[in-house]
């Protein structure tokens, strides 16, 4: 394997399709002079790079030398142009940084000095550039056109369309604005309607176009995909406003085009494919858990409801069976997740050769992976890969380990989630001295997130104990389905409808993004202790199920490292909690929390006292 892999790394160069048609582009750029030449010229090398550095490196050629057969003075002025830019990439590379987050900045610096030449200091000159900019994120951000076969982003097609119609319009003068306006209605038929507006401003620096062409224009971005409409809104414009016979020619072209046009069969046109999606295998699972969980939520409702009303509770029991059995039908397909297919479909288009590509996902929700590339430099990890792969997963990775290949060029590499903080969570309950407990508390871990919650049943001793712990059960099944906090809460509240109620309290803490979710219905306040200081986190919402709508409090707190939460129920007066925080001296939280409850139990308690410590510390965790 590792010969057959040789030969493919070291074989004869082959002339592609690929290369053809960049050399034709290439030549057509370098043969004909606008006022956006620099622009056009620079954003189809640069894309190109992103591409194939060896399609770089021949639309840089032929550009120089179709500029040499014109003037040698603007041969040089574009060869310290390219030059900078090669300068600059190669600098990043050196520093192992990401090559796609810096090229589009690259070309608004580059762009500059060819803007004065043009305008001078003008605004203008600063457009170029930012428009230049603008269009490459665009590119970037789509990562999987980067293909063996040529094809354009919709923000480079945009641009080239805008260069064949001003080198159009300077051959043919006497239809400048005609050609024009047919360019961008084009635009806006085919591309984005960021990519719209910004090339619009070209037309500032160019020529002006009429009023109504602008709104012809408009209402081709706003009704792209709704062509018939589209085509009447144009046709009304045109008989509203007398026009001459070439106009009416012109514009009856422009709609039979809009009408017809269909950028999904545009050869060149390159449409997204890589959908995050899951596998298969996943869906059927997270499918099984949704089912699992609403059969249980009917179960616990069923029991609930059987001391109320025996007919409602023999329902909800049938449709708890029900559910468990088709949860229980769906059997486990084995496919390749389209992870996979993703990761080496998108590697393969920069003419990677992976031999291996392992993705596991753990209990908690995070992934880790095997990478074995064979044709790849070290530094090419995290200048290429590591962005690559962060763009198809939507997730911040780290490097675990990298191991070079022996025989070939290649190295085998681990990945894993990024885990921004990690967390550690104690709780306690006392009941009171008079009646059973009334208070439930739960601290689960579901995927990147940990969550934590209190509820308090109104009222005290069996039913306030029935009530908060049927919110408690419900809430957990509810949120392992993939329900929101906020929507969890208010479903809740319309299924217990009754003369029974209770608090409910809810941290959520994502390891991922490190933030942490708060909701609260009619809780107590949350403490955040923060660099010695104390916070509290209130709020006035009803408690769940006393009305047939409520909205939950809802409070977002990006996480600092040494934070700490402390959620309680109102057995547990303020005094008491400042004087815990000042007075403690536990190693950890778990020891702290002890020390609480045994201040708490020296007297004889009124009201059901449950607290949670929740401490928040740096991620020092590698997996693999």
């Amino acid at each position: 394997m590792e010969r057959a892999i040789l030969k493919k790394v070291r074989g004869r160069p082959r002339i592609t399709f690929s290369d053809v048609l960049c050399t034709c582009i290439a030549l057509f750029l370098g043969n004909t002079t606008t006022i956006l030449s620099p622009f056009s010229i620079f954003i189809f090398v640069s894309y190109s790079y992103l591409r194939n550095h060896r399609e770089a490196y021949i639309g840089t050629f032929v550009i120089l030398l179709s500029l040499l057969y014109r003037n040698v003075t603007i041969t040089y002025f574009y060869a310290l142009g390219f030059t900078l830019i090669y300068v600059l990439i190669y600098m990043l590379k050196f520093m192992n940084q990401s090559i796609h987050k810096w090229i589009p900045y690259i070309i608004g610096i580059v762009l500059l000095p060819y803007g004065y030449r043009t305008f001078g200091f003008h605004p203008f000159m600063i457009m170029e550039s930012m428009v230049a900019i603008i269009l490459l994120k665009e590119a970037v951000a789509d990562v999987s056109c980067e293909k063996h076969c040529y094809q354009f982003t919709e923000s480079i097609l945009g641009a080239m369309m805008v260069a064949v119609g001003l080198y159009a319009s300077s051959v043919f003068p006497l239809y400048q604005t005609s050609i024009l306006f047919f360019t961008y209605i084009s635009i806006a038929c085919i591309c984005s309607n960021k990519t719209t507006i910004a090339l619009l401003s070209f037309v500032i620096l160019y020529s002006s176009l009429p009023m109504e062409q602008l709104y012809m224009i408009l209402l081709c971005m706003i009704f792209q995909k709704e062509k018939f409409f589209l085509a009447i809104l144009l046709t009304m414009i045109m008989i509203a406003k007398p026009l001459t016979l070439e106009q009416c020619i012109l514009y009856v072209a422009i709609i039979i085009f809009v009408v017809c046009i269909h950028k999904e069969y545009l050869p060149f046109l390159h449409h997204e494919s890589i959908k995050k999606t899951n596998s298969f295998l996943e869906h059927n699972n997270i499918l099984r858990r949704q089912i699992h969980n609403y059969a249980g939520i009917f179960q616990l409702l069923a029991e609930y409801y059987e001391q109320i009303h025996d007919t409602g509770a023999e329902v909800l029991q049938n449709m708890a069976t029900a559910l468990q059995y088709n949860a229980e039908q769906i059997q486990k397909v084995h496919v390749d997740g389209n992870y996979e297919k993703q990761i080496r479909t998108a590697l393969e288009g920069y003419l990677y050769e992976v031999l291996k590509l392992q993705i596991d996902e753990e209990r908690d929700g995070c992934i880790t992976f095997e990478l074995e590339i064979a044709n790849m430099r070290r530094g090419e990890i995290r200048t290429t890969i590591q962005p690559l792969l962060e763009h198809l997963l939507h997730r911040k990775l780290e490097v675990i380990s990298v191991q070079k290949k022996h025989w070939i060029q290649g190295f085998t590499m681990m990945m894993c989630d990024a885990l921004t903080f990690d967390m550690e969570a104690y709780g306690d309950s006392i009941k009171n001295a008079y009646t059973e407990n009334g208070d439930t508390f739960s601290i689960f871990r579901f995927r990147q997130s940990m969550i934590c919650m209190i509820s308090d049943g109104m009222g005290n001793g069996k039913k306030a104990a029935e009530s908060s712990k049927l919110i408690t059960s419900i809430f957990q099944r509810m949120i392992t389905s993939g329900m929101s906090q906020d929507s969890a809460i208010r479903c809740i509240n319309k299924l217990i409808q009754s003369d029974m109620y209770a608090t409910l309290d809810v941290l959520c803490i994502n390891r991922l993004n490190g933030k942490a979710l708060i909701s609260k219905s009619a809780a107590c306040p949350t403490y955040l202790i923060r660099d010695k200081e104390i916070f509290e986190i209130n709020g006035n919402a009803l408690p769940v199920g006393i009305i047939s709508t409520i909205e939950p409090d809802c409070f977002e707190v990006q996480l600092q490292k040494h934070d700490e939460f402390i959620m309680v129920s109102d057995g547990i007066s303020k005094q008491e909690i400042y004087s815990w925080i000042n007075t403690r001296n536990g190693k950890n939280n778990k020891e702290n929390l002890a020390c609480l409850y045994s201040q708490l139990t020296r007297k004889r308690r009124k009201d059901d006292s449950t607290m949670i410590d929740i401490v928040i510390k740096e991620s020092s965790e590698k997996r693999g």
